[in-house]
């Protein structure tokens, strides 16, 4: 199999971008950061939509074997959500609220999991160079 990650910085002041390659665990990731409308800002320097990128990525490459991906997704949902409350963010503000969109696969034994969050997408290459989203 052939294995290629490519990651541009867009024009923003920092990357909200992520990745994710776990060939041991088969879990394969690409995630977009999405910034509040209202501007958030870490002490060191890290937008809204950069955190949750980087939570997701961590929270994906930590995920067990045996998790449904699914349920693993509402979990990291959960845990962006104390991240926020940690930062001080109002949940009940919905422009204040940071976000991630991914596409997410997990390769098991016999299946494959998928999930498309947000705008992006999930694209399968066959070997008669078919391709199907």
């Amino acid at each position: 199999m052939k294995l290629e990650c490519i990651s541009l910085k867009g024009s923003g002041k920092s990357n909200e971008d992520a990745y994710v390659i776990q060939q041991v665990k088969h879990v394969y990731a690409v995630i977009d950061g999405i910034t509040s409308l209202i501007p958030y800002e870490s002490p060191a320097g890290q937008t809204g939509g950069a955190i949750a990128a980087e939570l997701v990525k961590k929270q994906l490459e930590a995920m067990p074997e045996d998790a449904a991906l699914h349920d693993y997704l509402g979990t990291i949902n959960e845990a962006l959500q104390e991240q926020m409350r940690h930062s001080g963010i109002d949940l009940e503000k919905k422009e204040a609220l940071w976000g991630a969109a991914c596409a997410v696969v997990h390769v098991g034994d016999a299946h494959i999991e998928y999930a498309q969050l947000g705008d992006c997408m999930i694209f399968a290459v066959y070997d008669d160079d078919m391709v199907r989203p």
